[in-house]
């Protein structure tokens, strides 16, 4: 019965002001709901797709030699440690891998830039790698009795130094007696992390640990992947308590802070807009409510004279609110997700890849927050309509009677 009146009093409102109001809520919670939708799943693509991005060239932990002076090349370590042979068995470690750098100088008939050579064996984690080849390129191709003269570089590098697949470089390495080695473009890469892009080429580890006169069980560090990245603090402390006395352990986090600043200035941002939208759609619903039962004021006194109940008063409104906010959301949810399957689809919003590291409007299917902002839409629309509904407990019957 409540739910009938409810549903006669929105149709009888068709030509009254408050019409106009509840039209207005209605398309606040609509464009409310859809732009929250969009806010959480472009924020989680950016989260996922950056960090994706870094975790394909570095690991979620660094391991190398204690050595309070090092700045790019490391104090040799042995491969074959206790941490190295037993990563598998870890929880929360999904893989690890060895490396090693050293600066060099790209020598080309026009320029000389200078990089980073980080070198790489045949546990390199590539499924992660793969999706930075550009089309037409190649991993490089380890040797069992030599070093590889494979080299990769970025695609940033290739297009400063006019490089391309197959061509051939002469690099010099900076070290007590300069050498020289030439070596050949096998692939070109591309992961829109500047701080990679720009100075670091990848090549054979067995040509590093022969320029450095290491041998074969030496390695200049560990890059560790973990199964779950928020487990960064826990698994940090797994490898703590497994390395060597002499070794030091750094999180990608400290490696690279202004990635993770900007992240969570996102975060941020993205926190501030959606309490704008709740404080935007919770004050039109209340102003919705508050002009009905004015209108209505009559209608309650009428209602009080023949017996209801209060409660049963304020259920009708509530009804009333309710549907004007499933209404809004329903519109809401439609509108957001369609948005949201033509730009994952499309890819139709392109970004400047220099600022966003990639180079369209990411987009990630995070089903739980979107049913969570749906449920919090709702749990708050409720306990804003009970507000105004107070109202009519402390209405004079006489005086709601001859209210006009």
């Amino acid at each position: 019965m409540l739910r009938f009146i409810s549903k006669r009093l929105r149709k009888g409102q068709k030509a009254s002001f408050s019409s106009i109001v509840s039209t207005i809520t209605v398309i606040s919670i609509t464009f409310g709901t859809m732009i929250l939708i969009l806010s959480v799943t472009i924020l989680e693509g950016f989260k996922g797709t950056v960090l994706e991005k870094l975790f394909s060239v570095e690991g979620h932990l660094k391991v190398s030699a204690y050595d309070a002076n090092q700045y790019i090349e490391q104090n040799p370590i042995l491969l074959h440690s206790e941490l190295y042979d037993n990563a598998s068995s870890l929880e929360g470690v999904e893989h690890i891998q060895s490396f090693a750098n050293k600066s060099a100088l790209i020598k080309t008939d026009d320029a000389v830039e200078g990089v980073v050579v980080k070198g790489i064996s045949t546990d390199f984690y590539l499924d992660n790698f793969k999706q930075n080849i550009l089309d037409g390129g190649s991993f490089l191709n380890f040797s069992e009795t030599n070093y590889s003269s494979d080299i990769m570089i970025s695609q940033q590098l290739a297009n400063k130094l006019s490089l391309s697949i197959g061509d051939d470089i002469y690099l010099f390495f900076i070290q007590d007696r300069p050498k020289e080695r030439k070596l050949n473009i096998c692939g070109i890469y591309r992961t829109y992390i500047e701080d990679f892009d720009d100075k670091v080429v990848l090549c054979d580890l067995a040509l590093l640990q022969k320029l450095n006169k290491w041998g074969d069980t030496l390695v200049g560090g560990y890059d560790v992947f973990l199964s779950d990245f928020s487990q960064l603090k826990q698994g940090g402390e797994l490898i703590y308590d497994k390395m060597d006395y002499n070794l030091q352990m750094d999180k990608v986090t400290n490696l690279f802070p202004h990635i993770f600043d900007w992240l969570t200035l996102l975060n941020k941002n993205v926190i501030v807009f959606i309490i704008i939208i709740f404080v935007i759609a919770s004050f039109n619903m209340l102003s919705t409510m508050y002009i009905l039962m004015m209108e209505r004021a009559n209608m309650i006194g009428l209602f009080k004279v023949m017996g209801a109940k209060n409660s049963q008063i304020q259920r009708i409104f509530w009804y009333h609110g309710l549907s004007l906010a499933l209404k809004g959301m329903i519109i809401g949810n439609i509108i957001g997700l369609a948005l949201c399957a033509i730009q994952y689809y499309t890819h139709i919003i392109p970004l400047e890849p220099e600022n966003y590291y990639m180079d369209y409007v990411p987009i990630k299917w995070d089903w739980v927050m979107i049913l969570f902002i749906n449920f919090l839409i709702c749990l708050l629309i409720n306990i804003i309509i009970l507000i105004p509904s107070y109202l009519i407990t402390r209405m004079n019957i006489i005086k709601a009677v001859k209210f006009n």
